[in-house]
């Protein structure tokens, strides 16, 4: 059914924002930690 499909879709973008989100804070993080380090 359509609403399976909706529900997969909106799941699987749910899942893929979180992991951009997590990495994106990985890297600003990484980036200071470089940037005080003298």
């Amino acid at each position: 059914p359509m609403g399976v499909i909706l529900a997969c879709a909106a799941f699987t973008v749910t899942v893929f924002a979180a992991v951009m989100q997590r990495l994106l804070k990985q890297a600003i993080e990484m980036k200071q930690e470089n940037e005080l380090t003298v």
